[in-house]
């Protein structure tokens, strides 16, 4: 369960020139009986998102973490339940598997200078499971007080990850009859002297999968789009 992540290698006799590569890797939950018909119709798509499928960017400067139980006005990006979502002329009922939350530092608190941001389950997981949130981690909880998920990041990197327990996914998805959505996208281009040209080498690449409550991986048949390689 991980959000996007991108970098830009700059070639080093060029500072202006180089390699641009950008990963996105997304996860939904779905009924198991729609999982088959949502891997089709993202099939036909070029490019996959969870944030366009169900309209959602994240909580921005919005609501603190670890608020899922406050009173008070509903956010349009806490997703506690399943909502219809269309992609290739076809509906089903989905929700994601994470919120992501940023605190734009330089604007609304001083005493961090840059944003803060942080990835947890998204609310439907935590209320449906009964988690509990830990600082220590950070971690969720569920009702026994054991860790089930786990926030990791890597120094100096944006990619960060939610790892959760294989046992607590598996009867997760079984007492809710879901399938987990998973689909990965990347993209590289070198940036060249001749850039006003228009003539980038350029490769794109993506493949989606699924997982069931027999926590067997069912891939979809990768695609690859590749333009003035040489």
């Amino acid at each position: 369960m991980t959000p996007s992540t991108r970098s830009f290698v700059v070639a080093q006799e060029r500072p202006t020139r180089g390699h641009y590569r950008q990963v996105e890797k997304g996860s939904l939950l779905i009924k198991a009986d729609a999982a088959s018909t949502l891997l089709n119709a993202l099939r036909d798509e070029s490019r996959h998102d969870p944030r366009d499928l169900v309209d959602s960017n994240g909580h921005t400067d919005c609501c603190y973490v670890g608020e899922v139980g406050r009173v008070g006005p509903s956010c349009p990006h806490r997703h506690d339940a399943l909502r219809s979502v269309s992609i290739g002329g076809k509906v089903v009922e989905a929700v994601p598997t994470i919120e992501q939350y940023t605190w734009e530092g330089s604007i609304l608190d001083c005493s961090i200078g840059e944003s803060a941001t942080a990835v947890l389950p998204s609310t439907f997981i935590q209320q449906a499971a009964g988690l509990t949130f830990d600082m220590r981690g950070p971690s969720w909880l569920d009702t026994a007080g054991a860790p089930m998920f786990t926030y990791y990041e890597e120094p100096e990197d944006s990619s960060r990850a939610l790892l959760v327990r294989k046992p607590f996914l598996q009867k997760f998805l079984v007492e809710h009859n879901l399938e987990l959505i998973v689909w990965h996208w990347y993209e590289r281009m070198q940036l060249r002297d001749d850039y006003h040209q228009g003539q980038h080498p350029y490769v794109e690449s993506n493949v989606i999968a699924r997982l069931g409550a027999d926590m067997n991986v069912r891939q979809g048949t990768p695609q690859r789009t590749e333009r003035d390689l040489e």
